[in-house]
């Protein structure tokens, strides 16, 4: 497994209070929550992996234009009768790798993350529906043009992006980012 840390540290304030006594990281919990504190739900998107170019027949699963419905319809002759779930998210089979990370509510966690907050992505499904290419991307995938993420890019690339870009544009923050590999098996 790996692991990847950030350490938030806000700008020092000019005005002597209690919380200037804070350590940086606890200073910021408590500036966060004098905002609004991010949501703590565990919030549940779904991406449809497209049909394989060898599939024939209808779809048995759908994706509803409201964006948070899934249809299962196993089909005639099935006793497997039709059933809707509704998610928070539900993006269908085509997709692209950048609507699906700026569509599942990542990029809110990372803005939480940039905050002092801590969150987690967690990718679940069958072997073989997309979690890997989703969250890594292609097994081949190379940087673009000056470093820019190709198309393929999956969320773990993006959010790294994501990640450089929002410490960049908030000066007077000071951010510690480490990583770790545990190679143990």
């Amino acid at each position: 497994t790996s692991r990847v840390s950030l350490s938030v540290c806000p700008p020092p304030t000019h005005t002597q209070s209690s919380r200037d006594r804070l350590q940086p990281g606890q200073r910021l919990q408590q500036e966060n929550m004098e905002r609004t504190e991010p949501s703590s739900k565990v919030r549940i998107a779904v991406r449809v992996r497209p049909a394989p170019p060898t599939s024939t027949g209808a779809e048995c699963i759908t994706c509803l234009d409201d964006g948070h419905t899934l249809n299962l319809n196993a089909g005639s002759g099935s006793s497997i009768r039709p059933r809707s779930f509704g998610f928070d998210t539900v993006l269908g089979g085509d997709t692209t790798q950048e609507e699906f990370f700026h569509g599942c509510g990542v990029t809110g966690l990372l803005d939480a993350v940039l905050d002092g907050y801590t969150a987690t992505v967690f990718a679940y499904g069958q072997t073989g529906s997309g979690k890997t290419y989703t969250t890594a991307g292609p097994a081949t995938a190379t940087p673009g043009p000056n470093g820019a993420l190709q198309a393929d890019a999956g969320m773990m690339q993006r959010a790294v992006q994501y990640l450089y870009t929002g410490m960049a544009a908030r000066p007077g923050y000071k951010y510690t980012v480490s990583s770790a590999r545990n190679t143990a098996p």
